[in-house]
């Protein structure tokens, strides 16, 4: 009893894995304090400690994992030990894990602005090391480790390669442009949109060049945008019966509501850049529908922010061979169905004038009013229906001007000026026939246009235009009085270069015609940033074929016609060159309807893609 009450410590020896430390613990202390100790000797934090004491007679023991309120202490019956007593520790040496020092945000709680900032931000990050942003393909820079060796399907509308791959093709291509001059397209078949098996074909394709996005217009009414190897969108092009003939992705100033422009079934409408319908315009007459459309660049200014738009007709109501099946009985019934005859002879003659008709539309370019609807007629009551229209700029004096070209089915091509003009304090666009002329065969056989394409040129070079012809089943061109151009073949691309630019626009040369597709006439081209030439042919013909810059270059005179039966032989400097052979026959395409470039949109890039519209789905190759 003596020693119990002077004894005011005790010795313990604790044991941690294979380690031992002696320690002393004062009576009267709380087990807090012990675990304190511990920690301070071994670093296992107080909460991941686990203290044991096993029981022994005449010694200081606890039930379980020692706790904080425990109190050391002796029980006045018990005598204490002679030897100290072993406490065992379980427990890691581990750093304790702190709180954050900045509050975590989880993503449920972030506003639409915060995740549009952080996925930009690490987006923007990763852009660094990123090859190629063409947006119809490549996902964001930070979205491309799909972790895919093959082909695959990205999605139930998308099958293409791996993005890393699509990378690598471009890094591939771009050393081949800086080693040579010549610029060809890998032919590789990067990804393929669209349902294989849909029963609708795809009319027309266009590229947004605002944000690289792909726009398909297809004959069921369906017009789907593309964008990041993925379907964005699918509205309807309303108003009636059959497809979409045209597409046109519109330029408009900065905070334009306008994105897209498409015509068929009878209208032509106007959506926002999230597929949102803005606006409609219907035809003059029922029984047309709008086709060939485009957009008339014209001069932008503080004072002039406007669009215009550009298309020909084409007729779809077809009269009812039936309606008239019926013999009249008497007077009554006979003046009735001559009165019916008579209308729909008349309804027919006007559907036939709106064929040899381009309608303008014009308006504000921010889409905040109504446009407004102009006719351009031809003089020529017999006039032929209009194929295709066009629109191109070139530089004049100086000044920007802008123009819009028809062709039509008996070889004639019209131009008129558009010019922007004030009229009662309002902005109006006045078009003013500048030139008209026929492409005559040299051989005698008439021919029509099929479809007219301006190609890319310099600031202060020429106009030139890409015209493609075929025959149009007559025996002699018409002999029609006027201007005419005189061309080496029916079917083929000819190349019209307008020469120095006056006051007026001057009639053409027939600077090259190419005839690389012998089985059928050219039915689609695209001019390529880099001059050079896509040309499409028909369905017998099913190839893509690509005229390099150098080819189609006017000052080339070293072209050769070449004739496989009997060799080549130098064309005359002052004749239009012929060229059979193309720079590079695209393969993977074959029969399209439609072609277009999807620009690269990383600053100073002048990579490309192509896209061509084959059947019901969208082609896009490197």
């Amino acid at each position: 009893e003596n020693q119990s009450t002077t004894m005011d410590s005790l010795e313990i020896t604790l044991k941690w894995s294979k380690k031992v430390f002696p320690m002393t613990i004062q009576f009267g202390d709380s087990g807090r304090s012990f675990k304190e100790q511990v920690q301070r000797l071994t670093n296992v934090p107080m909460d991941r400690q686990k203290l044991l004491c096993s029981k022994k007679k005449g010694s200081i023991h606890w039930k379980g994992s020692l706790t904080d309120d425990f109190i050391f202490a002796i029980p006045d019956d018990v005598k204490p030990a002679t030897h100290s007593s072993i406490v065992t520790l379980i427990g890691s040496a581990e750093a304790a894990i702190h709180a954050p020092k900045t509050k975590t945000h989880f993503v449920e709680d972030m506003t639409q602005e915060e995740l549009q900032a952080v996925e930009d931000a690490t987006e923007q990050a990763a852009m660094a090391d990123a090859v190629g942003m063409i947006s119809a393909i490549q996902l964001p820079a930070h979205h491309r480790n799909d972790g895919k060796q093959e082909t695959y399907q990205y999605n139930r509308l998308v099958t293409g390669l791996p993005q890393k791959y699509i990378e690598d093709l471009l890094k591939q291509r771009k050393r081949k442009q800086e080693q040579q001059e010549n610029y060809e397209m890998m032919d590789q078949l990067a990804m393929s949109m669209g349902l294989e098996l849909r029963r609708a074909y795809v009319n027309d394709i266009a590229v947004r060049h605002r944000d690289g996005t792909l726009i398909s217009a297809l004959d069921d009414g369906h017009v789907q945008l593309w964008r990041h190897g993925q379907m964005e969108h699918d509205v309807i092009h309303g108003g009636g019966d059959g497809g979409i003939d045209s597409v046109v992705a519109l330029s408009t100033p900065a905070g334009s509501r306008l994105s897209f422009a498409t015509a068929g079934r009878g209208t032509y409408k106007l959506w926002s850049e999230d597929a949102e319908e803005l606006g409609t315009v219907r035809t003059p007459v029922p029984g047309v529908t709008p086709v060939s459309m485009v957009q008339v660049p014209l001069p932008q200014s503080d004072d002039n922010n406007m669009i215009c738009l550009a298309a020909s007709f084409k007729v779809v109501h077809q009269s009812n061979p039936s309606q008239f099946h019926l013999v009249p009985q008497n007077e009554e019934q006979r003046q009735r169905r001559a009165a019916a005859e008579a209308q729909e002879a008349a309804r027919q003659q006007i559907m036939a004038k709106m064929t040899s008709s381009v309608q303008v539309l014009y308006g504000a370019a921010d889409g905040t009013s109504p446009l407004q609807s102009h006719l351009l007629t031809s003089h020529n009551e017999r006039a032929a229906p209009i194929t295709c229209v066009a629109s191109f700029s070139t530089k004049r004096n100086g000044n920007n001007t802008s123009f819009v070209v028809a062709g039509d089915q008996e070889g004639y091509l019209q131009i008129w000026e558009a010019r922007v003009e004030k009229q009662n304090g309002n902005d109006v666009v006045n078009f003013t026939l500048q030139s008209t002329f026929q492409l005559r065969s040299e051989e005698g056989s008439a021919l029509s246009i099929v479809c007219v394409e301006p190609l890319e040129v310099g600031d202060g070079q020429p106009a030139r235009l890409a015209v493609s012809t075929a025959p149009n089943g007559r025996s002699r061109p018409p002999t029609a009085a006027g201007s005419h151009v005189l061309v080496p073949m029916t079917r083929a691309v000819h190349l019209l270069d307008f020469g120095t630019q006056g006051e007026s626009l001057s009639i053409p040369s027939s600077t090259h015609s190419l005839t690389g597709h012998t089985k059928d006439a050219v039915i689609c081209m695209r001019s390529l940033p880099n001059g050079g030439l896509l040309t499409g042919g028909g369905k017998l013909d099913a190839t893509v074929q690509l005229w390099s810059a150098a080819q189609l270059s006017a000052n080339n005179n070293n072209a050769m016609e070449v004739d496989d039966t009997e060799g080549t032989t130098p064309s005359n400097e002052t004749e239009t060159q012929q060229l059979s052979k193309s720079s590079q026959t695209i393969s993977t395409l074959g029969y399209v309807f439609a072609l277009e470039v999807l620009p690269d949109r990383m600053e100073g890039s002048s990579q490309f893609a192509i896209a061509g519209a084959r059947y019901n789905t969208l082609k896009i190759i490197l």
